[in-house]
């Protein structure tokens, strides 16, 4: 039996480019973010002190990222398995419990800065960000009104900015914009 051979890097960014060249002209109606909550810390057995920690806030940066466009299915956007990507795809928005190790929640988007000021404007312009290698390691999306919305992959977190990514020595970077 034959094994389905694992798609290139620019088989990968052309399909992620072509998906997300459908989100041009659209509204982003929804945003929902899903965090990494560490656990409550455990119970501490010193005598002036007998009872546990609350559980952590989550975590700043979120794992996944839905956006909900105007007549398209919901879009997740997370870093890929092997932290070395962002994936985008249609994934539904789960909350998981990993027991000691902590869990993960999902937030309404609206908290974010960056996505409040993007919700109900209409995408003008998507860019894809591509790593050193031609990996796919962000999108950056340019709403009516001038606003900008960008994802970026670091590590198995996202960064949510509301400024274009810039290239250093150390972390070269590109951005190719899609055209229609």
């Amino acid at each position: 039996m034959a094994r389905s051979k694992e798609p290139t890097c620019a088989e990968k960014i052309a399909a992620s480019s072509k998906l997300l060249a459908t989100f041009r002209h659209r509204a982003l109606e929804q945003a929902l973010v899903e965090r990494y909550q560490k656990p409550a810390g455990r119970r501490r057995w010193f005598p002036w002190w007998r009872k546990s920690e609350p559980p952590a806030a989550p975590s700043e940066h979120p794992q996944s990222i839905w956006l909900q466009f105007s007549g398209l299915p919901r879009q997740r956007f997370a870093c890929s398995g092997d932290g070395s990507s962002l994936a985008v795809d249609q994934d539904a928005p789960l909350p998981v419990d990993m027991g000691e190790l902590g869990r993960t929640v999902i937030f309404d988007g609206s908290s974010n800065e960056a996505l409040a000021r993007c919700l109900g404007r209409t995408v003008e312009q998507v860019d894809i960000v591509v790593d050193e290698y031609s990996v796919l390691v962000g999108a950056c999306f340019e709403f009516s009104g001038g606003e900008l919305l960008c994802l970026l992959r670091w590590g198995d977190e996202l960064r949510v900015t509301s400024s274009r990514p810039e290239s250093t020595e150390r972390d070269p970077l590109e951005l190719r914009p899609l055209l229609e």
